[in-house]
C-alpha cells in the first residue's frame, strides 16, 4: 500500500508525490509538508481549515517573491585534495526578467488573492526605506545574528561593517535585503491577516530589488576576477578580500532566510576564493600564516603609527577579513557535519584557529572563533575530525578508534573545566553546550543512534537545560538540533517551546527549519535504525535544507 498524500497537498488540492520527509511540491515552494497518520486538528472543514489555507497561500506568495530575488547563484568548481588554482565560475539561474509572471506560478492561489504591488500602493521614498533598513541592520539585526560578537571599540569595534556597507555595493544591497526580511517578520508579529499590507509588500519588493542588485554586482566582480589573474600586490589582495566578504555576506543572508540550497553554492564559491587568498598571500618562512594575509591587506599608514599599544589596532579591511573568515570556517564545519563529509578547510584549521596551531615553537596569530560566533575554534576542529571519521564510515578501524579515544579525552577535559569553574558567563555556557553537542555526535559516529544510553541522556539533558534558559538559541543552534534528535518523547516540548517563544522571528535563521526536521525525526523515531544510522540521514541530502547555524 502506497504512502498517503501529505495533508498540505490535500488542503491545496494538489497532486502529491508522497516523498518523505517532505514531498517535492512542498519542498519546491518552501512550505511545511505535514505528514501524519491522523487528520490534523486544523483539517476540520471549518474555520481552522480556512485559516490554514490562507496561511499557506501567504507563505507560497512569500516564497515566490524570494525566488524572484535570486537572479544569480555563485558557484565554483569543487575543491580538490591537492591545491590548484581554480577559475571561479558563476552558475546563472533564471533572472527576474525570465521568470514567469507571478500569476502563472503554481501557487494554488487565485489571481483575485494577489495583493497590489507596492510600486502602485506605497509612496514611501525608496532612499528613506533603504536608510531605515541599513540603520535597523546595524542596531538590531546584526546583533541578533551574532549575539556574542562584541569587539572592543579601541580595537576598531564594528566600524568595518559600516565601511563595508558604505563602500561595497554588493554588501550594501545584501544588508538591506536581510533587514527587509527581518522587518517583514516584525510587521507580522501582531498581524491577524495572512495577506500582505501595502507596507509589507513594499518591504518585500525592496528585498527583491536589492537581492537582484547584489547578485549582479557579485557576478560582475567574479567575471572581472576570472579575466585577470590576481598578482601578489596589495591592491589585488584587497579586491579578493572584499569580494570574499561580499560572497560570505550573501551566505549570511542565505542562512537568515533558511530557504533552499543557494547557501551551498555560495559556500563553495567562498571556500574556493578563500583558499586562493591563503595559498597566494599566506606564505611565510615556508608555512601558511594568517598574519601574512592580514599584513598583505594592511593599509600603508595608520592613525596609530608611532603609538605603543597593548593590542593590535586592526584596520577595517583586516577586521572584516577576520570576521568573514571566522564565519566561513564555522559554516564549512557545520556543512561537513550535515553531509557527513570532511570540512573543505580542515587542512587550514591549524593555521587559522586559536589553540590548534602547528606543533612547533612559532608564535602564530589565529582566530578566536568564540569571539565571533560563540563556538570555540578547538570544538570546530573536533567536529571536523569527527565528520572525517563519519565520512570514512569506518569508526571501527584501528586508527579511527584511537582518534575517537583522543577526541573523547579532549571533550571530557573541556567539560570538566567548565564544571569545576562553575562558569556563569554566557560565552562559557555556549561553549559548554557545543561540547555536549560534539559528544553526542561522537557517540553517534562510534555507536550509532543510542537515545536510551545513560551517557546520551546526560548530554541531551545538559543541552535541554540551556535551551530552556536565557541563552540565545542562535548561538547554540547546532547543539540544540543534536540534543533534539536524540531527545525522548517526554522532552520534546522543551525544544518545541524554545522555538515557538521566538514568535515570528523563528523564521529568521534556521530555528523553524531545525524544529521541522526534529518533528519529522520524532515521528519516525520507532522506525529509525540503531546501528547503521548516520546524522546526515536526518537531512535526506543537504541540498534540500538550510544550513543549521
Amino acid at each position: 500500500m502506497s504512502a498517503p498524500a501529505c495533508w498540505t497537498c490535500r488542503l491545496r488540492r494538489k497532486k502529491c508525490d508522497r516523498t518523505r520527509p517532505a514531498c517535492r511540491g512542498c519542498s519546491d515552494l518552501s512550505i511545511d509538508c505535514h505528514y501524519s497518520s491522523e487528520r490534523p486538528d486544523w483539517m476540520d472543514g471549518g474555520d481552522k481549515q480556512t485559516q490554514m489555507a490562507q496561511s499557506i497561500k501567504a507563505r507560497v506568495r512569500q516564497g515566490a517573491t524570494s525566488r524572484r530575488a535570486k537572479g544569480f547563484a555563485v558557484q565554483v568548481q569543487p575543491l580538490q585534495q591537492g591545491y590548484s588554482s581554480k577559475v571561479i565560475k558563476l552558475h546563472e539561474t533564471p533572472s527576474l526578467e525570465t521568470l514567469p509572471p507571478f500569476e502563472e506560478l503554481d501557487t494554488g492561489v487565485s489571481s483575485d488573492d494577489t495583493t497590489t504591488s507596492a510600486g502602485a500602493a506605497h509612496s514611501t521614498n525608496q532612499q528613506e526605506t533603504d536608510d531605515f533598513l541599513t540603520s535597523l541592520y546595524l542596531d538590531t539585526v546584526f546583533p541578533h545574528l551574532f549575539p556574542l560578537y562584541r569587539p572592543a571599540s579601541l580595537a576598531g569595534g564594528r566600524v568595518w561593517l559600516l565601511k563595508a556597507i558604505q563602500e561595497q555595493p554588493a554588501i550594501h544591497h545584501t544588508v538591506i535585503s536581510i533587514s527587509a526580511y527581518y522587518f517583514t517578520l516584525l510587521l507580522a508579529r501582531d498581524a491577524s491577516q495572512t495577506l500582505r499590507t501595502p507596507c509589507e509588500q513594499h518591504v518585500w519588493d525592496t528585498l527583491a530589488l536589492h537581492m537582484d542588485s547584489s547578485l549582479r554586482i557579485i557576478q560582475e566582480e567574479m567575471t572581472a576576477f576570472n579575466k585577470v589573474r590576481p598578482s601578489s600586490g596589495k591592491e589585488d589582495v584587497l579586491k579578493q578580500a572584499r569580494l570574499l566578504g561580499a560572497i560570505v555576506q550573501q551566505l549570511i543572508f542565505d542562512t537568515a532566510m533558511a530557504q533552499g540550497a543557494a547557501w551551498n553554492l555560495h559556500l563553495t564559491a567562498a571556500l574556493g576564493l578563500f583558499r586562493d587568498i591563503i595559498e597566494t598571500h599566506g606564505q611565510r618562512d615556508g608555512f601558511l600564516d594568517l598574519d601574512a594575509v592580514l599584513q598583505a591587506i594592511a593599509p600603508r599608514s595608520s592613525m596609530f603609527n608611532g603609538i605603543h599599544l597593548d593590542f593590535t589596532p586592526w584596520s577595517q579591511d583586516q577586521n572584516a577579513f577576520q570576521f568573514f573568515a571566522a564565519f566561513l570556517i564555522y559554516a564549512d564545519a557545520i556543512s561537513g557535519v550535515m553531509s557527513g563529509t570532511t570540512p573543505k578547510l580542515q587542512t587550514y584549521h591549524g593555521m587559522m584557529i586559536a589553540n590548534e596551531t602547528a606543533c612547533d615553537s612559532r608564535q602564530v596569530l589565529a582566530l578566536k572563533t568564540e569571539d565571533y560566533i560563540g563556538c570555540p575554534g578547538w570544538i570546530l576542529t573536533v567536529l571536523g575530525k569527527i565528520s572525517a571519521i563519519d565520512a570514512s564510515q569506518n569508526a571501527t578501524g584501528e586508527r579511527e578508534r584511537q582518534e575517537i579515544v583522543e577526541l573523547k579525552v579532549k571533550l571530557h577535559a573541556g567539560l570538566a573545566d567548565t564544571q569545576e569553574n562553575l562558569q556563569t558567563d554566557q560565552g562559557q555556557q555556549v561553549a559548554e553546550a557545543w561540547m555536549h553537542g560534539a559528544m553526542l555526535y561522537l557517540i553517534i559516529v562510534e555507536q550509532g543512534r543510542r537515545p536510551s544510553h545513560t551517557e546520551t541522556k546526560h548530554h541531551v539533558q545538559s543541552i535541554a537545560k540551556m535551551v530552556a534558559g536565557p541563552l540565545s538559541l542562535r548561538s547554540i543552534m547546532w547543539p540544540f538540533f543534536m540534543a533534539g534528535v536524540l531527545a525522548g518523547q517526554e522532552d520534546e516540548t522543551i525544544f518545541t517551546e524554545a522555538v515557538l517563544k521566538l514568535g515570528p522571528l523563528k523564521a529568521f535563521g534556521s530555528a523553524k527549519e531545525a524544529l521541522s526536521l526534529l518533528e519529522r525525526a520524532w515521528l519516525a523515531r520507532d522506525e529509525t535504525p540503531q546501528d547503521d544510522w548516520r546524522l546526515s540521514d536526518c537531512f535526506g541530502g543537504e541540498d534540500r535544507h538550510g544550513l543549521l547555524v
